[in-house]
């Protein structure tokens, strides 16, 4: 069953998902692509009547502007059509309708696939077949037994702690609807994505990754060792991610945005880790160093995100985060100011733009001078 219509009741979508709803049961398994899905789809992803309409008008314009898959991605994400607040079901049918599944050999290949070959016939018994057609059925063992396919996950792909987490996902903090991942883990990336290991068997000249260019799909697929990307990646620098409390994740900037706070050099991201833990009300930081007007040593100014729903002053935050960087980073090291904001600017790609907190730090000096 089809749903096109742009403009559509309320009743007639309730009806449609309704019939649809007996019929059909996960999207990916319609195997629709982007342009066959329609108002039921998005409903049965988990948006209300009245939102699926409103997304399906917008993915409507996207399609009638664009021919290429890669275009319509494109304007998905810069135009923001897929929000963190929708249902992670909706992101997956989307970016499904767009991306295909791989052949059965290459699903194979896969970090998951490799993980369904070897684990699925324990867990899923007879019910399993291969990675493409038994996805489903992993999905929901995944999540009906999260402990025990994480602790699965997570060996097999040599993922090692510094600080193991308290448990995989802690949903008892009402202001965290999407739960915390992990919470309190501590990980060396570096270490686990960048040396060889024993378990699982992990040389250098393992292959790494596999991937195909954007925009060639009918190219055959890019290859690069363990040792290469050692190489590489200490070859340069590059951006630092962060998993947020939905799951989501934020490039956070440079790795090598750094600072100089009274001629020590450190990380904009380690003192933003040091400070989200100085306070559960703190949801993000970010810190900017500027150097004042009338000169002399730059100054640490910290922005902060509170969770909804709770409260904190300027002052306070101040002590705190002066207080933790102390103890964890430098005892020398003090914070100058705190300013708290309802969002941080960022570009289409989420990234942290802290180059335009710097710049409104900068205008507010100047303005102070005139004054």
């Amino acid at each position: 069953m089809e749903c096109y219509v742009l403009t559509v009741s309320l009743n007639n979508a309730e009806a449609c998902l309704q019939e649809e709803a007996v019929t059909q049961t996960w999207r990916v398994e319609t195997g629709k692509s982007i342009r066959e899905l329609g108002v039921c789809d998005f409903v049965n992803a988990g948006l209300s009547v009245a939102e699926a309409i409103e997304f399906d008008a917008f993915l409507r314009e996207i399609l009638s502007l664009c021919v290429f898959f890669t275009d319509i991605w494109f304007h998905i994400v810069t135009r923001r059509v897929l929000k963190p607040s929708q249902p992670h079901s909706l992101h997956h049918l989307v970016y499904y309708s767009l991306h295909r599944f791989p052949s059965l050999e290459r699903a194979r290949r896969t970090n998951l696939g490799r993980l369904m070959e070897t684990y699925g016939p324990k867990l899923l018994g007879a019910s399993y077949r291969e990675p493409i057609t038994s996805f489903p059925f992993f999905h929901k063992f995944s999540v009906e037994h999260r402990q025990e396919y994480w602790s699965i996950a997570l060996k097999e792909l040599s993922v090692s702690f510094i600080e193991a987490p308290r448990c995989i996902l802690d949903t008892s903090h009402p202001s965290k609807p999407g739960g915390t991942w992990l919470p309190g883990a501590v990980l060396n990336i570096a270490d686990c994505c960048l040396q060889p290991s024993t378990h699982p068997y992990k040389p250098d000249d393992s292959l790494d990754i596999v991937w195909r260019d954007e925009g060639f799909d009918d190219t055959e697929v890019n290859h690069i060792t363990l040792k290469q990307l050692r190489q590489q990646v200490l070859r340069r620098h590059g951006d630092i991610v962060k998993r947020t409390v939905g799951g989501y994740f934020l490039v956070q900037g440079r790795a090598d945005d750094t600072m100089n706070l009274g001629g020590i050099k450190t990380s904009s991201v380690e003192i933003e880790r040091v400070c989200e833990r100085a306070d559960e009300c703190i949801m993000e930081t970010a810190a900017i160093s500027v150097a004042p007007a009338s000169g002399g040593p730059e100054q640490l100014i910290i922005f902060v995100v509170l969770k909804k729903g709770y409260s904190s002053d300027v002052e306070t935050l101040k002590k705190k985060f002066s207080k933790a960087i102390q103890s964890n980073l430098n005892p020398l090291f003090k914070v100058s100011a705190v300013k708290i904001v309802a969002v941080f600017p960022r570009t289409a790609s989420n990234k942290l733009l802290r180059r335009v907190l710097k710049d409104q730090m900068k205008r507010e000096q100047s303005l102070h001078r005139r004054i």
